[in-house]
């Protein structure tokens, strides 16, 4: 296996431990803390991903991110108890409180040698086993004094912060070090430098989705569908955008939910959870995505050793369900004779375009029919349909809000609605009384102005 594909099979591990930590603390943590995370969270999005400390451009790895943001949070909570006059400890009559130990994981994290290739390449590292020992300790510390430090301003944070800067620091160390060598780490560097004397061998080869919607993408971020053309003039590129950004924010945060699970995974293993199948002895070690049980049921159905006419028409029902899917689909889908057969076909030009898309699991292909069906729908409301939607949303303003044609016309303007074509208050005085009289209703009008999917 070659180093860079070593290297991303580790940031995959380390951004899916990350994502999972984060969102079980996001709420518990304070402002500060967030914005150190934020950085971490950043730089899994990196062009070129390094792990070592002692790498060229080391400034921008893994290991020096992570140590410079453990760094900032817990010399921030120094600077919190010093505050109160409890660092680095109280002792009196009535208190005793030693958070020495935090003093003393601030001294060693600052330790380079800390983060040295030795120490991470190590799965028993005496020198991270010893920072995680010091945060623990000193976690510890509140939890043992809680009622004594209850009057402290944020200790709630300060708990929850230490746990989250523990479970960083252990679980990188475990994926580093379980997919590492001392070797490795060391070589990295001249790996990396020996690649620079050849410019082409330098070109991205981090998975990458694209930017307007859920297709894998070349190394522009843009897929098939949208990338720049001049045969077109770049109209395809233009309409990606203007359709993602004219995307509701439940379809926004439905195509946000696919790719964080898209990103996180990449090709690597992962299982599903759901109320379809709970397995009685869970994996550890394979990434479980959240999903319902239908959508469960037809991952397990189409990955079965024979291919079954059954499955393919409860997949055939499924797809033929979803407005705006491209024509040819529900044939395409009856005429496989396998998953392979089904994926490769589904994924080609003029279906679902998307043919940079190497993996086949059923899940991603399942998921890629659902949000073609939002897109396209989205598409046809802001093209073929647009003045049907803005008359509906007239009609929604005037009935539904009770708004005045002077308001509707405000509203229209400061909406931005009139950068797309021009809006005249005489014109709103005409399409909604026609509408009254030809009896459209508000559940019409809150179809094309919510678009519900």
């Amino acid at each position: 296996m070659s180093n860079e594909h070593k290297t991303n099979e580790i940031k995959s591990e380390l951004s899916l431990i990350f994502y999972r930590q984060f969102k079980e603390f996001e709420d518990e943590i304070g402002e500060y803390c967030s914005t150190c995370l934020k950085e971490i969270s950043d730089y899994f999005s990196v062009e070129k991903f390094y792990i070592s400390f002692e790498q060229r451009n080391s400034t921008r790895s893994y290991l020096r991110i992570l140590e410079n943001n453990l760094l900032k949070i817990l010399s921030n909570h120094s600077d919190k108890l010093k505050s109160y006059g409890l660092f680095p400890f109280i002792i009196n009559e009535n208190i005793k409180i030693d958070f020495r130990s935090l003093q003393q994981a601030l001294i060693e994290i600052s330790n380079h040698e800390s983060w040295s290739s030795k120490e991470w390449g190590k799965t028993k590292s005496s020198k991270i086993f010893s920072i995680l020992n010091q945060i623990k300790t000193y976690r510890q510390e509140i939890k043992d004094n809680y009622l004594l430090l209850s009057s402290t301003p944020q200790l709630e944070f300060l708990l929850a912060e230490s746990k989250l800067c523990y479970l960083l620091l252990k679980d990188s160390h475990e994926i580093i070090s379980k997919r590492n060598t001392h070797s490795y780490l060391n070589n990295f560097s001249q790996e990396v430098e020996k690649n620079k004397l050849s410019s082409h061998l330098l070109k991205s080869t981090d998975f990458l989705l694209c930017k307007f919607c859920y297709r894998v993408a070349n190394n522009s971020g843009l897929c098939p569908k949208h990338q720049t053309s001049i045969v077109d003039s770049n109209k395809s590129n233009r309409l990606g955008k203007i359709v993602f950004e004219a995307l509701e924010p439940d379809e926004k945060k439905m195509l946000d939910n696919y790719k964080l699970k898209r990103n996180l995974v990449q090709h690597n293993d992962f299982r599903l959870h759901s109320n379809f199948m709970i397995e009685e002895v869970p994996d550890t070690e394979t990434p479980a995505l959240p999903t319902n049980s239908f959508i469960h049921s037809m991952v397990y159905d189409l990955k079965q050793e024979h291919w079954s006419n059954v499955n393919i028409s409860k997949f055939q029902e499924f797809a033929a369900s979803l407005p705006d899917l491209p024509n040819g689909l529900n044939e395409a889908i009856s005429n496989a004779s396998s998953l392979k057969d089904l994926s490769k076909t589904l994924y080609s030009e003029g279906l679902l375009n998307n043919h940079y898309e190497a993996s086949q699991h059923p899940f991603w292909l399942i998921n890629a029919i659902v949000l073609e069906a939002m897109l396209s729908r989205r598409e046809r409301l802001v093209t073929t349909d647009r003045l049907l939607v803005r008359n509906e949303r007239w009609f929604y303003k005037k009935i539904g809000l009770n708004m005045s044609y002077v308001e509707i016309l405000n509203s229209e303007i400061n909406e931005g609605h009139d950068k797309n074509e021009p809006i005249s208050l005489s014109n709103i005085k005409k399409v909604v009384p026609k509408m009254l009289k030809e009896g459209h209703t508000i559940e019409k009008a809150l179809y094309y102005t919510v678009a519900p999917v």
